[in-house]
């Protein structure tokens, strides 16, 4: 019997809930359709001229009244004659008035900024038309921002962190471009104006801010973007007598005017949420054919318009400063929740009352549930002992396998070495033979082309006695041949002599001879080497420049080395560096900047030594080759291709050290010695 009581007052309960969200619903739809009406008999009005229907364009005066009509009325007109049946008027309002003339319905299309837009959009349910298009410095621009400026002669603000403790004008503490981009914009370099500012004043209309920052009333300034020039363009400022605090180079030259923030949509033309939909069409398509000469184009400082813009960023600015429609953006209360949530509340509130009747069958079900769960997690530890006894397994497996891995690379990388060694001890000796059999005939080469200047020297001697001997035309010819024969065996004993050194590199690089070893500073030694190589690159290509980059560490200290031999090397690396970014500067477009950079790193147990050059990088079939004998990438007559190959064997066998390469063919190469201690 009470269970039965109990069951009438709930159902009794949940018809009341039920008659109270249907009226709830039946209210807000009356307020909703009374608001509606009351904007449209608002509205509704006719041309006595000629019957047409008038259309009221709300235009927020950013300049004063009067300019707001000046600047858009030619907009309406426009509007007027190419939408048969309506007549467009533009009633502009400040900005206190424009939100009373959106909240009261009194305005069919709104021309205002972006971030009273964003405001009517959440409140009102405006409806995007369409975005302006400006035309500024020859450029279409559908963004702007603003800038942050102050005086000329003002040389105590030189950045953003100097406006601490000063005056700040603006325009309006709810204009979008007139105060709450910059007042974002300053929040993001570290600035709250509201806390950092000596004075923060708001003057009504951007010509004013400019006015406070020439006449002193203000340090600096906060107007939107193109304002300063537009003015400048007018004649009522030079443009010269200003500068910005900050300039935000995010953009470039893409945006032609001086800016401090990020760029955001321009202004939009909306309508408002019972404007009829077709004719909201009918001005977006005419919006969209406006000429960029038109009168209304002329007097509106646009290039047209286009299809709406995405506000979204404006909305995300706003809930960061927490101003409208975002005053209590993240805020919790009892009241915004039951506005917002009353139908879920109420819903919930009947969801409860079902959770009371579950909760006595789920009661009896759950003791049941509990005997079977107990058996189950029972099981469960079974299993999870097994499975952790199977992980303990797994990880020694895995340890296993990473060091048979481990192991894997180490040998092949020393079967990697024996094959590179076992190929340089055949070469070594191959050139050993083929440098000791041109030894001998270079000899006789270099030996008699220095007896034949010797005789052609003695021939002219002799010849200068007797020369009245002979007539003019003999005595010509005589000297002509004399100069042949003696610039030609200079030649000779020139070439044979460089041919000489290069066999003699050869027989060095085969014998493996080797100098004295020495504790050296090696950041002292790598600088001097580095600048010799240079310089002598220098000599033989006077117009050749380069720019070169150290960054040598304290830390790298003293090395024993054979300074002789590993001076070598350096200067090898670095002549392949000069001639890989000379090569590339000659194909570049003028702007690439020949550098090598040449550093320094200390360990424990030795030093690493990288010289990288952004020159013609090499491909990966070239690396593989880099330090073979006789290998070259250089034309003829430029290399011997014995450098890399002598330096591998100075730095691997003479030092027990590395050299490795790293490079990107089109980028850069980088050559890294690595030099044990001792």
């Amino acid at each position: 019997m009470v269970r039965n009581y109990v069951q009438r007052v709930i159902i009794c309960l949940l018809v009341g809930m039920l008659q109270l969200v249907a009226a709830a619903s039946a209210f807000a739809a009356s307020e909703q359709d009374a608001h509606g009406k009351n904007g449209q008999a608002l509205r509704a009005a006719a041309d006595p001229d000629n019957g047409n229907k008038v259309v009221r364009m709300a235009a927020v005066a950013i300049r004063g009244k009067e300019k707001a009509v000046e600047q858009w009325q030619p907009t309406a007109d426009y509007l007027s004659k190419n939408i048969p049946g309506y007549t467009f008027i533009v009633e502009p309002y400040e900005w206190a008035g424009m939100r009373e003339a959106v909240a009261k319905g009194r305005a069919d299309f709104i021309v205002t900024n972006p971030g009273m837009y964003v405001e009517f959009e959440a409140k009102y349910d405006v409806k995007r038309v369409a975005t302006l298009v400006n035309v500024r410095k020859g450029k279409r621009l559908t963004s702007f921002g603003v800038v942050l400026f102050r005086r000329a002669d003002r040389n105590d603000i030189g950045s953003i962190k100097d406006i601490k403790g000063k005056r700040l004008a603006a325009v309006e503490e709810s204009s979008w471009g007139g105060w709450q981009i910059g007042w974002h914009q300053l929040l993001e370099l570290g600035i709250n104006p509201y806390k950092d500012l000596r004075e923060l004043a708001f003057v009504g209309s951007h010509d004013k801010v400019v006015y406070a920052v020439r006449d002193g009333k203000a340090d600096i300034g906060n107007v939107r973007t193109d304002l300063l020039e537009q003015m400048a363009s007018e004649g009522k400022i030079r443009l010269e007598d200003y500068k910005p605090v900050y300039l935000n180079t995010e953009y470039g030259d893409k945006f032609p005017f001086w800016l401090s923030s990020k760029l955001y949509p321009e202004w939009p033309m909306g309508a408002a949420k019972d404007t009829d939909m077709e004719l909201n069409e009918k001005v977006a398509i005419a919006l969209m054919r406006i000429p960029p000469d038109h009168p209304a184009a002329k007097a509106g400082r646009y290039d047209g318009w286009t299809v709406p813009s995405n506000y979204q960023p404006i909305h995300e600015v706003l809930k960061v400063l927490k101003v409208t429609p975002y005053e209590h953006y993240g805020e919790i209360t009892l009241g915004a929740v039951i506005e917002k949530y009353w139908k879920e509340l109420v819903l919930a509130l009947l969801l409860g009352c079902l959770l009371v009747f579950a909760a006595f069958y789920f009661r009896r079900l759950n003791q049941r549930l509990t005997s079977t769960q107990a058996e189950l997690e029972k099981e469960l530890h079974g299993r999870m002992l097994a499975q952790k006894e199977l992980q303990i397994y797994s990880a020694e497996l895995q340890t296993t396998n990473d060091e048979l891995e481990s192991k894997l690379v180490q040998i092949r990388q020393m079967q990697d070495q024996i094959i590179m060694q076992e190929k340089m001890a055949s070469l070594g000796s191959l050139t050993a033979g083929i440098a000791h059999e041109i030894k001998n005939p270079l000899n006789f080469v270099i030996n008699f082309s220095e007896l034949i200047i010797d005789i052609a020297r003695e021939l002219g001697e002799e010849l200068d006695a007797h020369m009245d001997k002979f007539d003019e035309g003999t005595k010509k010819y005589l000297s002509e041949v004399l100069g042949d024969l003696s610039s030609n065996a200079a030649k000779i004993n020139a070439h044979g002599k460089r041919a000489d050194g290069i066999v003699r590199n050869m027989l060095d690089h085969s014998r493996g001879v080797t100098g004295e070893r020495r504790n050296t500073d090696i950041n002292t030694f790598v600088d001097e080497y580095v600048q010799l190589g240079y310089h002598g690159m220098r000599a033989s290509d006077p117009g050749f420049n380069v720019f070169i980059r150290t960054d040598f560490d304290p830390a790298a200290g003293s090395v024993d080395i054979i300074p002789q031999d590993l001076s070598r090397v350096i200067l090898n690396i670095v002549n392949n560096a000069c001639y890989a970014v000379r090569e590339k500067q000659r194909t570049s477009d003028g702007e690439f900047k020949p550098t090598i950079s040449v550093s320094t790193k200390g360990r424990a147990d030795g030093v690493d030594i990288t010289i990288r050059d952004n020159g013609t990088g090499m491909p990966k079939e070239t690396i593989e080759k880099v330090f073979t004998p006789f290998f070259t990438t250089k034309p003829a007559g430029s290399g011997t291709g014995l450098g890399m190959s002598m330096s591998y064997d100075i730095v691997v066998q003479g030092h027990k050290g590395t050299l490795q390469i790293e490079s990107e063919e089109g980028q850069y190469t980088a050559f890294i010695i690595g030099l044990p201690r001792a």
